[in-house]
């Protein structure tokens, strides 16, 4: 699927880079991002952990086309298509809408032995 068949999916979210969970602390802390509405966070299939910050761009009209298409920045520019999450079958390995999620996950993480003394094993 090209852009311009698309509904503007990756233009409806924003997704930053966080640093890796080491310690039960960290994977608390994640809950932060999850008090917040239209805040989840995942870790992809590649094992980056971002939080993705549910908002449209402003720059969408109402047809979800680019109101800004030939002047719009280079993170745009570079996006390759054949990433895109419509072109895309890769799942998260891990995602966290609500703080039960981060519950949930530490106890998996203790009873699978990767959460040991507070601190994940690699």
């Amino acid at each position: 699927m090209n852009c311009l068949e698309c509904a503007g999916e990756c233009c409806k979210r924003l997704a930053i880079d966080i640093d890796e969970p080491e310690d039960e602390e960290d994977l608390e802390d994640l809950k932060w991002y999850l008090y917040h509405k239209w805040v989840s966070v995942y870790r992809d299939e590649e094992g980056d952990w971002c939080v993705q910050f549910e908002t449209k761009c402003k720059h969408l009209n109402e047809k979800n086309l680019c109101k800004i298409y030939e002047k719009r920045p280079p993170v745009c520019k570079k996006y390759p298509a054949e990433k895109c999450e419509m072109n895309n079958d890769n799942d998260c390995t891990e995602y966290f809408q609500d703080i039960k999620d981060v519950d949930r996950y530490i106890e998996k993480m203790k009873k699978e032995g990767k959460l040991v003394n507070g601190k994940i094993k690699k």
